[in-house]
C-alpha cells in the first residue's frame, strides 16, 4: 500500500496538515481525542508514526519498564496496562531502544487489599537502575503498585540523575518532575452517573460500590455528586470495600439492606466480578447495573444483560500513553512531567465484541509475562 501523506490523512481526519503534522509528532496544539484519531487513521493508511524519529535512529536508548506479574483474569486492568506497553514497544521496533521488563513478585504476606500488597525485589531494582547496574537507563516506566517511602526517595534520585520516569495510575506527590499517566476519573464517575440518571425512571436508591485507595475513591464520589445533583428522586448509597477478591458474598449481605434498589455501580474491574456473582444470591429485578473494565466476566454479562453498560477505563491505552510520552521526552531531550489523563469509554452490548476482539489480539504476546 502506497504511504498516505499528511494531506490525506487531514482530509480523512478533518483538520489541517499544521494539526496533523503537530499530532504525529508529539507537539500538543490538539485535544487527546483528536491526536487520537489522528494517529488511527495514520496507522490505517500505512503511515509511520514517528516521535522525534530522526533523533531516535541516532542513538541507543535503555528503557526500564518495572511491573507486576500480571493478574490474572485482568481484573485490576493489569494484563491491560501490560498489552498497551507491548503494544508501543512493538511500534517502536525500528528505533535504536533496548526495553528491559523488571517484573516482580508480591511478598508471600496475605493482605487484605492488593495495594498493601509489598513487592520485596522493588527497592533492589531501584537500587540497580540508580547505580547504573548493568548499563545505564534513560527512562523508566513504573506501575504505582505499594511504592515505599525508601522507594520513592529512590525514585527522586533517580531524577536527579537526569532519568525520565513515567508513573502508571498511581499520583505520587513527593516526586518532582515526574509524569504521572492514569483514566480520567471524574469523567469515569460523570459517564456512570449520566446512565444511571437516564436509564433509572422511578424513585430509589443506587448503590455505589467503591474502592478504599490512597485519597480516596474520586470516581464514585464523582458519580454520587452528579446523581445527587440531576437526580432529587434518587438517594445514594456508597458501599466502600477494599481491592480484594472473593467480595460477593459481602457485596449481596450489603445490597440485602437497601430498600428499592433501582441501580449500582461498581467503580472497579474487581468489584465488578464480585458483584456479578453477588447479583446471582438476589432475588431477580430488573435495575440498571454498571461494572468496571471489560474482560470475559463482564462481556458475557453485557450479553445475557445482567449489565446495562461499562466503564472502561482503557488501561490498555494507558500503558501505551506511557511508553509514548517516555519516548517523546527522550527523542526530543525534554524533561516530562504534570499529570495525562486517558479519557474513558463507555462499552454496551451493542459494541462489546469490537473492543473484546482488539483486546483479543494481544493475548499471545503476553503469555510469557504470566507468573
Amino acid at each position: 500500500m502506497k504511504k498516505a501523506t499528511l494531506k490525506q490523512i487531514a482530509e480523512l481526519a478533518g483538520v489541517s496538515v499544521t494539526t496533523v503534522h503537530r499530532a504525529l509528532n508529539g507537539k500538543g496544539g490538539c485535544s487527546g481525542e483528536v491526536e487520537e484519531e489522528i494517529c488511527r487513521i495514520a496507522q490505517e493508511q500505512g503511515y509511520s508514526v514517528n516521535i522525534a524519529a530522526a533523533s531516535l535512529r541516532k542513538q541507543t536508548l535503555q528503557i526500564a519498564m518495572i511491573f507486576p506479574f500480571r493478574d490474572v483474569g485482568g481484573r485490576f486492568g493489569l494484563d491491560q496496562i501490560l498489552d498497551g506497553y507491548l503494544d508501543y514497544r512493538r511500534e517502536a521496533g525500528e528505533y535504536n531502544v533496548v526495553f528491559q521488563e523488571f517484573l516482580l513478585r508480591c511478598g508471600e504476606q496475605k493482605r487484605d487489599n492488593y495495594l498493601d500488597m509489598e513487592y520485596p525485589e522493588l527497592e533492589s531494582t531501584l537500587n540497580q537502575i540508580y547505580n547504573e547496574q548493568p548499563m545505564r537507563f534513560d527512562g523508566v516506566i513504573i506501575y504505582g503498585m505499594s511504592i515505599t517511602h525508601k522507594a520513592e526517595a529512590l525514585l527522586n534520585r533517580i531524577v536527579g540523575k537526569g532519568t525520565q520516569v513515567v508513573v502508571i495510575e498511581r499520583l505520587l506527590s513527593t516526586l518532582e518532575d515526574v509524569c504521572t499517566v492514569r483514566c480520567d476519573s471524574v469523567m469515569a464517575g460523570n459517564l456512570a452517573a449520566e446512565i444511571l440518571c437516564g436509564q433509572i425512571r422511578e424513585a430509589g436508591t443506587v448503590a455505589v460500590i467503591s474502592r478504599i485507595i490512597p485519597g480516596g475513591d474520586m470516581v464514585a464520589r464523582t458519580c454520587v455528586q452528579t446523581i445527587r445533583a440531576e437526580r432529587e428522586d434518587l438517594k445514594c448509597e456508597v458501599l466502600p470495600l477494599v481491592m480484594n477478591s472473593g467480595q460477593d458474598r459481602e457485596i449481596a449481605e450489603e445490597l440485602r439492606k437497601i430498600p428499592n434498589l433501582v441501580g449500582i455501580y461498581a467503580t472497579s474491574g474487581r468489584h465488578t466480578a464480585a458483584l456479578l456473582e453477588a447479583l446471582k444470591e438476589l432475588p431477580q429485578k430488573e435495575m440498571t447495573v454498571i461494572g468496571s473494565e471489560l474482560f470475559a466476566e463482564t462481556y458475557e454479562a453485557l450479553q445475557d444483560k445482567r449489565l446495562t453498560a461499562v466503564v472502561d477505563k482503557r488501561p490498555q491505552k494507558i500503558g501505551f500513553t506511557a511508553a509514548r510520552m517516555l519516548m517523546n521526552a527522550l527523542g526530543k531531550n525534554k524533561a516530562i512531567g504534570g499529570i495525562h489523563e486517558i479519557a474513558p469509554r463507555i462499552i454496551i452490548r451493542a459494541n462489546s465484541g469490537l473492543y473484546l476482539s482488539i483486546k483479543r489480539q494481544y493475548q499471545h504476546e503476553s503469555e510469557s509475562y504470566s507468573d
